[in-house]
């Protein structure tokens, strides 16, 4: 029990003598607590982008059901100017 009373005098004495060790282990600290707020951002935007594929897959389908029903108005015949618009 006295070993260990000793050991943290030691470890608090050390602490107030080196400033720079604390902020490098405030520093250390933040870092590596950081990694469970990016952790939460990033299924925040794996989820987003699971929102934008399934909304492109849909708006995909919803382009590819009107496409044969506008095939001859984009159609262009030989000698014709211009594209036919309706």
């Amino acid at each position: 029990m006295a070993n260990l009373f000793e050991s943290l005098k030691n470890l608090l004495a050390a602490a107030a003598t080196n400033p720079i060790e604390n902020l490098q282990a405030a520093v250390e600290r933040i870092i590596l607590y950081s990694r469970y707020f990016l952790v939460v951002i990033c299924i925040g935007l794996a989820f987003a982008l699971g929102i934008y594929a399934i909304a492109f897959i849909f708006e995909v389908v919803h382009v590819a059901e009107l496409a044969p029903s506008h095939a001859n108005q984009w159609r262009v015949q030989p000698g014709d100017a211009h594209p036919r618009t309706h």
